[in-house]
């Protein structure tokens, strides 16, 4: 599948993810406030669903996309602490040692802070819906680090794997719970350029750094989705008959939830028929 926004970099992918449709006004990774409501948003507007909504992330503007100034959902993302609800003496240790540990980057943590962080919310608030984002792989890649990148991976794996084990054996969740797993955008997929991801249009402006690949990083646009949990056949691989886009997963997930996509927005992506 492949992103329907003209960028190929962060804001606009999460957006997209989030809110069912592509804007072009999106076209840079500023902590700018996200115009437009995430299907998590109408969601926490709502019973049963209101207030049982939070999203984890490293990257810090993601309290920008999900525009948290307007709706006061819990978020969690840069280097935020864990805070909002009754802190175990576990959870007071990780905020003390995201204090301690370096990162390797001054603006996102290790994915590990974001996940005991998820984790945690997760036992103990039982939210309905949760996003947690990873992008250790993406900053790797970025600093031309293949090895960390390689291990990131491998590492993410097995948070997805605890993830879904920690939610089959906990009884709220058992066996009525779907993960859908994608990213927001691509990289590039040779030795010149698989550090990198914009599209020709985003190095012409946001990403001018990236100005001596001028057809931008050619595949960056190219991106994957996986689904597993209640109500989800194992399919293995598929091959689409026809493409299948970013701005689907938005009403894939609320159709899962027993939502008409159109009711949150109607303009939406239409949900991936292959999931059902």
């Amino acid at each position: 599948m492949s992103v329907s926004n003209k960028w190929h970099f962060s804001y606009p992918g999460y957006s997209e993810i989030f809110t069912g449709i592509a804007d072009p006004k999106l076209n840079s990774n500023k902590k700018v406030p996200n115009p437009h409501m995430s299907f998590i948003e109408w969601l926490n507007n709502q019973a049963p669903f209101e207030h049982k909504l939070a999203a984890f992330a490293r990257p810090g503007c993601v309290s920008a996309i999900f525009n948290v100034e307007r709706n006061k959902m819990h978020v969690n993302a840069g280097f935020m602490p864990a805070q909002g609800y009754p802190l175990s003496s576990e959870m007071t240790l990780l905020n003390s040692l995201q204090k301690e540990i370096p990162s390797p980057w001054h603006n996102v943590r290790l994915d590990s802070f974001t996940y005991r962080y998820a984790k945690d919310y997760l036992l103990q608030q039982k939210p309905k819906v949760m996003a947690i984002s990873f992008g250790e792989t993406d900053d790797f890649a970025h600093d031309g680090h293949y090895d960390s990148y390689l291990s990131s991976a491998h590492q993410t794996d097995k948070f997805i794997e605890d993830l879904w084990n920690t939610i089959q054996s906990t009884p709220e969740y058992k066996n009525k719970t779907v993960l859908l797993i994608t990213t927001d955008h691509g990289r590039g997929s040779n030795a010149e350029d698989w550090q990198h991801h914009a599209s020709a249009d985003a190095v012409k402006e946001y990403m001018k750094n990236l100005n001596t690949f001028p057809n931008g990083i050619v595949g960056s646009e190219n991106i994957w989705f996986a689904a597993i949990g209640a109500g989800i056949k194992a399919k293995g691989q598929v091959i689409t008959q026809g493409e299948v886009k970013q701005k689907q997963i938005a009403a894939t997930a609320l159709t899962l939830l027993g939502k008409d996509p159109k009711d949150f927005n109607p303009n939406i992506g239409s949900k991936i028929k292959e999931i059902f």
